[in-house]
This record gives C-alpha cells, sequence and structure tokens, in this order.
C-alpha cells in the first residue's frame, strides 16, 4: 500500500487517508426517467465536489454501496495464505502457479520455497482475519498428496484475510444502477471479485477507461455490469470455472452454499 500511496503522489494525485466514504451528492437529470448525476461525495472530513467516483471497497463493497444508495451483491471471505520453508527443489528458474479448483487450493513458489492458498466455501461469509487451523491440517494433507517434497517443511509465515467475491465469481465493473435500475452518471463500481493481483491491473485498467471516457477498449464488459444481477443478487452469467469456490450468495445473513 506505501508503494501504491508513493506512485500516486508522485502521479499528482491527492491522497486523503483516514477519510470515510459516507455517501453520494445527486443531482436529477429527468423527472420522467429518475436519472440523476453525481455531483459530490459525503465524507468524514465533509464534502467534495466531483463529477467522476470510482465506487471500490473489495470484502466491503456491499456497504459502501448501501451508503451510496445501491445494491451491490459482493460479499466477504476468509483467505488463507501459507509460506513453507525452502527447499532445493524449489530452487528453479521459474514453475507455474497450479490450482487444485475441487478443493479450493492453489500454489506457486515463493521465496525459495512454495506459497499456497485457499478458501473454504463451507464458512459463513463475513470479515475472518484469524487462522482457521483445522482447515489448515485438512490442506497441508491434500497438498502433501499432490507435492509430497512439502510433508515436514516447516510454515515461514501464514496470514488470513477477508476479500471479496461475487455470487458469479466475476469481477463487477460498470455504472451505478440504483435498486429500481435507474443510472447514476458519472459513478463506476469495480470489484476484481476476489481474483486479486491475477485481474486487479486489469479492472483497474478497465474501471479507470470508464471513469475518464466512459468506454475501454482492452474487453468487452457489457455483461459485467450491476444489470446481470436481479434483486436477490442472483447473476444472469454462468459461475467462473476456473476460480476459488466461494460462497454462491453474497448475502451474509444467508447460509452458505458452495460450488466447485
Amino acid at each position: 500500500m506505501r508503494a501504491y500511496s508513493l506512485a500516486m503522489q508522485a502521479a499528482g494525485v491527492e491522497l486523503r487517508e483516514r477519510t470515510a466514504f459516507t455517501g453520494l451528492i445527486v443531482e436529477p437529470t429527468s423527472s420522467t426517467t429518475g436519472a440523476s448525476r453525481v455531483v459530490g461525495v459525503e465524507t468524514s472530513a465533509g464534502p467534495i465536489a466531483t463529477e467522476r467516483v470510482l465506487l471500490t471497497g473489495g470484502p466491503s463493497l456491499r456497504s459502501v454501496g448501501r451508503m451510496a444508495g445501491l445494491r451491490i451483491p459482493a460479499g466477504a471471505a476468509r483467505h488463507t495464505v501459507c509460506v513453507l520453508e525452502p527447499h532445493e527443489v524449489f530452487t528453479v528458474e521459474r514453475m507455474p502457479m497450479v490450482f487444485d479448483i475441487g478443493e479450493g487450493i492453489y500454489w506457486r513458489l515463493e521465496e525459495g520455497g512454495l506459497l499456497f492458498g485457499w478458501s473454504d466455501p463451507d464458512e459463513a461469509p463475513g470479515e475472518a482475519r484469524s487462522i482457521n487451523w483445522p482447515m489448515y491440517e485438512k490442506v497441508r494433507e491434500r497438498l502433501g498428496a499432490l507435492v509430497p517434497v512439502t510433508r515436514g517443511l516447516g510454515i515461514r509465515k501464514i496470514w488470513a484475510a477477508t476479500i471479496d467475491y461475487t455470487p458469479d465469481h466475476l469481477p463487477i465493473v460498470g455504472p451505478a444502477l440504483t435498486p429500481d435500475g435507474h443510472r447514476i452518471d458519472g459513478v463506476t463500481i469495480a470489484s476484481p471479485g476476489g481474483h486479486g493481483m491475477m485481474w486487479g491491473p486489469g479492472v483497474a485498467r478497465v474501471a479507470a477507461d470508464l471513469v475518464i471516457r466512459g468506454s475501454t477498449d482492452l474487453l468487452d464488459v457489457t455483461d459485467l455490469g450491476l444489470d446481470r444481477f436481479d434483486e436477490h443478487g442472483r447473476s444472469r452469467l454462468a459461475t467462473d470455472p476456473i476460480a476459488l469456490p466461494f460462497p454462491v450468495s453474497a448475502d451474509e445473513d444467508e447460509t452458505p452454499v458452495s460450488i466447485g
């Protein structure tokens, strides 16, 4: 995050830390269609006038959307990453990142050792930062069966954090739409849907294009907006098959159901 903040400062961006978003300031543009446009944002430090807003928030995007008067079906789930101690077998120039999609595990080289991560679709959605050690043991057993050299290797470091996900495991990139389907001009939604840095740069580029120009030539994002979800957060798109088995529902009040 420090690297990001330094890059923003070098580009002339005014960065306001410890300043919470609390809502949008909009003006109606049509009395018949219900359309409106953004003219500013409300923050904990006072209002900021602007004609362009990019709403992000990762695992908290659902609550960010609620403050903006939007219904964004983005959820939060625990994701755990572990790095094992170095071993001579890992001293190669490169090795592909590998996924065991059915079990929700992936691994790749890291610092002379092996990094692996996972999410448990049977856990209740929500913020989580503690490590589920019984699940860790289960994952280590599976990893040992697939990569036998990892048996007996010690932990170099391990951490758990909350990541975002969407019901169809695809990004949300598109204009802000109110629950009744009215567009708020000037407001763009962006969520990588739990794919982190694998999709993050692409989602960021598309979001920047949409905010500044209103379109992007990077890829067709016509189907990746909020309009693909119904009032219950269900998507009309097929679930991304190359994704960790996150819960299907982004509603933290519902019982999680996994797919994979």
